[in-house]
């Protein structure tokens, strides 16, 4: 490995683009992109990295309720990310997010210590007071503003942040060189670019606990979190279910013109599913996509729910149904359209969870 105080020399004047919202500019946060990443110069290592022994699939004597705590982590361990191989000589000191979609499960875990630092400010009306209390505790790391709710961050200020791993979309960094440095890059699944998109599931939510849990060496704390989520979702079964008819997830930021939508691979389609609701768009296998207002109109699903990261209920709602022609939608009419943070929708996370259980509570009070 290459010394720190080098590779800073080496990478300095490079940036790591870290958007609220995604190119363009006002897709919803971490959401991947075909357009080019930020540019770092690679540097170059002397010495490779050591043999990773195999991801272990013993299981230990303990146990957390429905779930067998898996076997903890042996060091150097190995695995993979977006098809790169990832080598962790130690459980992670010191985490750099780009952007916020891994932070809730780390929270989860009990692993917000590990955090020092975050690329961007915390977003109102988008997370619950605790876990947004811990968040806005987290060190802050300088960035610059960019246009469309992005910021920059130099490499040099994540390599003196003393960071060993980043969590963040693909298309933001540069993870050759940071792993020339030393720092390991962890995206969450879905946020890869040129990965052909796998539809999303529910268990989903326990794929990020176990591949965190295991590369911080923490299987208690994700047996618990399996736990505790899945209380939730059977208390969530337990209400009325039923078909509730057709349904659209929307991201829109009040002011712009561009709308977004989700397919299959994407949670807000696992939200409308658990909650009884037909998304409209099943018919597309793209995590988020550039919606057509005239298709909308055309498809005239029974509910609408808006998204957004920031923004309060009344204003979203208001800048949505004022838009072109959604006066005319069967949901603007009946007064069907709900808001709800976009953090409660995608990545697979806990949050999820809460947004199951918000559309399901508006569902069955609106039928």
């Amino acid at each position: 490995m290459i010394p720190r105080s080098f590779a800073a020399l080496v990478l300095a004047a490079s940036t790591l683009l870290a958007a609220c919202s995604s190119t363009p500019s006002n897709a919803p946060s971490d959401a991947p992109s075909d357009s080019a990443s930020a540019t770092t110069e690679t540097a170059t290592s002397e010495s490779s990295s050591p043999d990773a022994s195999e991801p272990s699939t013993e299981t230990a004597g303990s146990s957390s309720g429905a779930y067998t705590v898996a076997a903890h982590t042996t060091y150097p361990y190995e695995t993979e990310s977006c098809g790169r191989k990832l080598t962790f000589k130690e459980s992670p000191k010191k985490v750099v997010s780009i952007g916020f979609a891994t932070v809730p499960t780390m929270i989860d875990l009990g692993l917000e210590d590990r955090i020092a630092g975050l690329t961007q400010e915390i977003p109102e009306h988008t997370y619950p007071a605790e876990m947004e209390a811990k968040m806005k505790a987290m060190p802050r790391l300088l960035s610059s503003q960019k246009g469309g709710g992005g910021v920059e961050v130099s490499t040099e200020t994540i390599l003196n942040a003393e960071a060993d791993m980043t969590i963040g979309p693909e298309n933001n960094m540069d993870f050759d060189a940071l792993a020339a440095a030393g720092v390991q890059g962890f995206v969450q699944a879905g946020y890869c670019r040129n990965v052909d998109p796998a539809p999303a599931k529910i268990s989903d939510i326990h794929d990020v606990y176990d591949a965190i849990g295991q590369i911080f060496d923490v299987p208690e704390a994700a047996a618990k979190a399996k736990e505790d989520v899945d209380k939730r979702l059977e208390a969530v079964k337990g209400t009325d279910s039923t078909p509730a008819g057709t349904a659209a997830v929307l991201y829109l930021t009040p002011g712009e013109a561009t709308v977004w939508t989700y397919g299959t691979s994407s949670m807000a389609h696992v939200i409308m599913e658990t909650a009884g609701l037909d998304n409209v768009y099943k018919d597309n296998d793209k995590r988020v996509f550039e919606l057509s207002l005239e298709d909308l109109l055309a498809r005239n699903p029974d509910r609408i729910i808006l998204v957004n990261i920031g923004y309060d209920e009344a204003e979203t709602k208001e800048a949505f149904t004022t838009m072109g022609n959604m006066k005319d939608l069967k949901a603007v009419k009946e007064d069907k359209v709900m808001v709800m943070p976009f953090a409660w929708t995608d990545p697979a996370s806990s949050l999820v969870v809460d947004g199951i259980e918000k559309v399901s509570t508006w569902v069955n009070e609106t039928k």
